[in-house]
């Protein structure tokens, strides 16, 4: 691996379509198992920590029974024994359900369909006080057109709710990297989350009000102004009633298991420098220059025509920063088995930053354009005080 793609683990790209259509790898998909996890522990930990659910709160659970059945049982118990209502449970799409929606496209090509199917959906959505998105092995009953669909569910309701995605894109993973990313997803479960906040808040306080840099060994060298009252989103492992009531934005009322991710939005109007990314639209070593909080050149080493054109093809905001993260779990690495990255980048020390949309967040931001970069060495320092220095937290 050469100096330029060492720190850079992914650049990700994620685009405003939820594909459905079935994978012609779809029973590579069937045929992956997934190792026994403590179920009976994480249920009640996700019912009474994560949640700390109250008598008569309203449930909605979507997930998928080939995935981690013993999962759904153990939360459905723990529900019940916590005196929680079940509205419902919705399935994700199975590959039959898939194959036949990508031939019909009921919500692409009906618009009363979409319209009342929407309507229905939402409805759940706002009776409900707690949702739960569990992990599924193929789609997520969205079709061409549709944007963050499950997320909008949650947009102007007073529910807060759990991503527990676990193991995404496993058709391509061998079965061992599988059982091993399993594993190393269950120690990430298994950490001291009182611990993982107040490291969080200690970086908020060295963040707020300061000029972030960002530099990297392949030549980023980004500054950007961090207001006092800037947006963050704590992933720290707890989703009570009191953090739902506090919410800012769509982000507030979701988190993720394996926590870990500081999520904030910077003045983004302030963004001046570079940032260079190992490749990304087709193009290798593609620099993206600011200048009053704007991308004003893409440029790139090999594959500049490709990364023009993928430039055009986006609207909106795509030249603007839209959000960063930084990783603090304790357990999980920059680099998991079969070369991956564990968990979008939760991992302590571990940088993404985002450009073009950032709705989600509570940005202003409207954009086609939604492109991840995960950096694995980055040094990120507030002013005078180190956040990250060479992918390790400095904050202590």
């Amino acid at each position: 691996m050469t100096a330029r793609r060492r720190g850079l683990l992914v650049a990700c790209t994620a685009v405003t379509l939820l594909a459905s259509a079935a994978s012609p790898r779809a029973q590579d998909r069937l045929d992956k198992t997934f190792p026994s996890i403590d179920f009976a522990r994480w249920a009640r930990f996700i019912v009474r920590d994560f949640f700390d659910v109250q008598p008569y709160e309203k449930v909605v659970i979507m997930a998928d029974p080939s995935y981690y059945a013993e999962l759904i049982d153990a939360i459905r118990a723990e529900m019940l024994e916590a005196r929680a209502v079940e509205l419902g449970t919705i399935l994700f799409d199975g590959p039959d359900v898939i194959a036949r929606r990508r031939e019909a496209q009921p919500r692409a090509t009906d618009a009363g369909y979409k319209r009342l199917a929407t309507g229905a959906m939402r409805g759940l959505y706002e009776q409900a006080d707690i949702f739960l998105w569990l992990p599924y092995r193929y789609g997520t009953g969205s079709e061409r057109g549709d944007w963050r669909v499950l997320e909008h569910l949650v947009e102007g309701t007073g529910v807060r709710g759990l991503h527990f995605h676990w193991i995404q894109g496993f058709a391509s993973m061998t079965q061992g990297d599988v059982d091993a990313m399993s594993r190393l997803y269950e120690s990430a479960l298994d950490i001291d989350y009182a611990a993982l906040s107040a490291h969080q808040e200690r970086a908020i306080a060295l963040l707020r009000g300061r000029t972030l840099r960002i530099t990297t060994p392949l030549g980023t060298d980004l500054r950007v102004a961090i207001h006092w009252d800037s947006w963050f989103h704590k992933g720290d492992g707890r989703m009570d009633r009191a953090r739902a009531r506090a919410a800012r934005a769509v982000r507030d009322r979701e988190m993720e298991l394996p926590a870990g991710a500081l999520r904030f939005v910077p003045d983004v109007a302030t963004t001046e420098g570079r940032l260079v990314v190992p490749s990304w639209g087709g193009g290798e070593h593609v620099t993206f220059t600011f200048e009053g909080g704007r991308i004003v050149t893409v440029t790139a080493e090999s594959g500049a025509d490709r990364v023009a054109t993928a430039w055009a093809r986006e609207t909106g905001d795509r030249d603007r920063l839209a959000e960063l993260v930084i990783g603090f779990n304790p357990k999980l690495p920059a680099v998991g088995p079969g070369g991956r990255l564990p968990y979008y980048g939760y991992g302590a020390g571990m940088l993404r930053m985002a450009l073009g949309d950032n709705w989600e967040s509570g940005g202003t931001n409207r954009s086609s354009l939604e492109a991840w970069f995960y950096v694995s060495d980055a040094t990120v320092t507030a002013g005078e005080h180190a956040i990250v220095t060479n992918g390790k937290l400095a904050v202590r």
